[in-house]
């Protein structure tokens, strides 16, 4: 167990948010398993908060001003997601840029955690998730179609680790496999299972949700395979579960929120660390900075 405090400092694990309540609930069911792990590793905590990047409440920019309003100097932001795309790289310091300058009245330095990204643990999770359906629905991969369906990103590099997940996880035998998005990217999930529809030599169709937690986009992608079912009954129609709830997802996200704290109170940034902003906060009463850390 560490035995290190943790003065002024401040978490805020950031879930990407929903209108639905079942993906609040899941994200907010994991954010306490992740503190409950923390805790069990830690004599002593800082403050941790929950604040979503969107349409959720409370946001991360209200999470933001209160910490820095009472007067935290070291913030880990936590995003919740699983690639570096937009959100981490432009939205996440553009919110804390806006919330810094507008409230601290003293120096801050906060430290932004990378994404899930393509871990093994997280990769054999989205494999046991098909190993589910297929023995549930007594299915064959010689005779089924697999499609990976992901949020989509205009991010060329999140895209390409989008590919290579799919790679690894959808090799495993499939008669086909197929990857598509459900916006932003090409092509979209209405095209693919249309396409898939038309093959040859397939009596089931695989549809995986890589996605971390229930929402909008599984409820949109339940629709577009019951009429999937309605156009084309010849073929069983069977989606997967989303990514949580799971083990891993803590322990990854767990060790990120630790390593961030333990170099939030080292002189010197991690290896890799990268400076993305430092200006001066609200009045010119201080400088703050902003890190990415590379974990």
């Amino acid at each position: 167990m560490y035995d290190k405090t943790f003065p002024s400092t401040a978490v805020i694990l950031v879930p990407h948010g929903t209108r639905e309540q079942a993906g609040v609930n899941q994200s907010l069911e994991l954010c306490v398993e992740v503190f409950q792990e923390l805790n069990r590793n830690f004599q002593r905590l800082p403050p941790f908060y929950v604040g979503f990047l969107e349409i959720a409440r409370p946001s991360l920019e209200e999470m933001l001003e209160s910490v820095v309003r009472n007067g935290n100097q070291k913030v880990v932001v936590v995003p919740i997601m699983l690639f570096d795309a937009d959100h981490i790289k432009k939205d996440i310091p553009a919110i804390i840029r806006r919330a810094i300058e507008s409230y601290a009245d003293k120096s801050v330095t906060v430290y932004i955690t990378s994404a899930y990204g393509m871990r093994w643990r997280l990769l054999g999770l989205a494999m046991e998730r098909q190993k589910e359906v297929l023995a549930d629905g007594n299915l064959t991969r010689e005779q089924t179609a697999y499609v990976m369906v992901a949020r989509g990103t205009s991010d060329e590099a999140a895209l390409r680790q989008v590919e290579t997940v799919y790679e690894l996880i959808g090799m495993t035998g499939y008669a086909h496999r197929k990857l598509c998005y459900f916006a932003a990217a090409e092509p979209r999930v209405e095209d693919v299972l249309e396409q898939v529809a038309q093959l040859e030599g397939i009596r089931s169709v695989l549809v995986q949700p890589y996605l971390l937690f229930e929402g909008y986009l599984t409820n949109h992608l339940r629709d577009l395979l019951e009429q999937s079912r309605q156009k084309w009954p010849h073929l069983r129609w069977v989606q997967t579960d989303v990514l949580w709830p799971s083990s891993s997802l803590v322990h990854i996200l767990a060790e990120k929120v630790s390593d961030a704290l333990l170099s939030s109170q080292r002189d010197t940034l991690p290896h890799d660390a990268r400076v993305l902003v430092e200006g001066v906060t609200k009045s010119n009463s201080g400088s703050y900075r902003i890190v990415a850390l590379p974990w």
